[in-house]
């Protein structure tokens, strides 16, 4: 107890009081006195949340720690936290709710208000149906029909009767979701939409509940003509499960801006089960050698790619810092016996700062090969083009075998040396 109170962070303090009056048999009133002398409304209302979770009589005075919060958004999130426990006083929180004036923050605290099981709506819904906003005031209803399905058919009123087209197709897409009856009008408002994009990308929102809608999501993608906006949306539908790989992949390659290409190229290399082939070889077709680069840093991190095919792509990269970055990932991803061919290819750089940097990226790697003594002399002297504070740094690391191969007189020679050479500067 005197190392709690000795804690200085008021929140600390009141979580540790907190805990100890659950072992000490629910005296919360040291925790108390410290959450009523907090001066910041929000923090002292969340605090008092704090302690309705371990015991709900003190529900009521963090309630009223709620309401004193002028900040309505931070009101709205502590209400939220207040609805979140068990045997919460609903109508009081919903009573706190209704008080606020902005709409978004009221319907912020609604939508978690409906999802509370077996709570008496009557009230809810004369708070819901005085919201002004169409899509808020549906979304809430959205959120009510999924706990009963007794406010469904209000919940589907209220989302035809929204004039925004994005908005009425979303809030359909949701009540799709609670009962698949309604996907044909879901569709239907999706195909209303006029704006390109929000077509697309309520139409994939639809593919991932059912993948019957993935063609016709892909072909409203392709539809969309500005490039990046496409593209982000191509991504989404690349995350579907079960979708068209293969016509997704044509789709990227028909965008003609590199970076925006490259962007959803490294999207579907993380994709499960992706055509590992097309992929790589649409980011061989990438002229900028950075939008490349990005993209065969994704296929490197790939469990059971062609590692051959990525390292034969890197080689392509005339840039050797961007190649440096691509073979970094490669190392820690590729398998054992993949490191020796790696290791190859660092001392193959025409420049030896690049090819000491990849070398330095991977020393710990290459720490489990069983390289030869001749090897790591090799090592030594590339690792000497690196800057002496990055140089110290990897002697750290190559301590163990400079003691396993040349015990503690070889460390103190290569230290010495070094100092000379730090003398010479001075």
């Amino acid at each position: 107890m005197a190392a709690a109170r000795a804690i200085q962070d008021d929140e600390s303090r009141v979580s540790v009081l907190g805990e100890l009056a659950k072992v000490e048999g629910g005296d919360f009133t040291e925790a108390l006195a410290v959450v009523r002398v907090i001066r910041s409304e929000s923090r002292r209302a969340y605090l008092f949340v704090k302690l309705a979770r371990v015991d709900g009589a003190y529900f009521t005075e963090a309630l009223a720690a709620a309401r004193a919060i002028r900040s309505e958004s931070s009101r709205a999130y502590v209400l939220v936290e207040l609805a979140k426990i068990g045997g919460a006083d609903f109508s009081g929180v919903l009573g706190a709710a209704c008080a606020i004036q902005s709409e978004s923050s009221r319907a912020y605290v609604l939508r978690e208000l409906a999802k509370v099981g077996g709570a008496n709506f009557s009230g809810f819904l004369e708070a819901v149906r005085a919201i002004q906003s169409e899509s808020s005031r549906a979304s809430v209803l959205v959120e009510l029909a999924k706990v009963d399905g007794a406010y469904f058919t209000q919940a589907l009123a209220a989302a035809r009767a929204i004039q925004d087209d994005e908005s009425r197709a979303s809030v359909l897409v949701e009540l799709a979701k609670v009962d698949g009856a309604y996907f044909t009008q879901a569709l239907a408002a999706a195909r209303a939409i006029q704006d390109d994009e929000s077509r697309a990308s309520v139409l994939v929102e639809l593919a991932k509940v059912d993948g019957a809608y993935f063609t016709q999501a892909l072909a409203a993608a392709r539809a969309i003509q500005d490039e990046s906006s496409r593209a982000s949306v191509l991504i989404e539908l690349a995350k579907v499960d079960g979708g068209d790989f293969t016509g997704v992949l044509a789709a990227v390659r028909a965008i003609q801006d590199e970076s925006s290409r490259a962007s959803v190229l490294g999207e579907l290399a993380k994709v499960k089960g992706a055509d590992f082939t097309g992929v790589l070889a649409a980011a061989r077709a990438i002229q900028d050698e950075s939008s490349r680069a990005s993209v065969l840093r994704e296929l490197a991190k790939v469990e059971g790619g062609d590692f051959t095919g990525v390292l034969a792509a890197v080689r392509a990269i005339q840039d050797e810092y961007r190649r440096v970055s691509v073979l970094g990932d490669l190392a820690k991803h590729a398998p054992q016996e993949f490191l020796t061919i790696l290791w190859n290819e660092i001392f193959s750089f025409n420049h030896k700062p690049p090819g000491a940097k990849s070398l330095s990226q991977s020393l710990l790697l290459f720490l489990m090969t069983g390289l030869l003594h001749s090897d790591w002399q090799s090592s030594l002297r590339l690792l000497s083009h690196r800057q002496r504070s990055d140089l110290m740094q990897d002697l750290v690391t190559l301590y163990p075998v400079i003691i396993d191969l040349g015990g503690e007189t070889a460390m103190r020679g290569v230290v010495d040396e070094m100092c000379k050479v730090c003398n010479q500067w001075k």
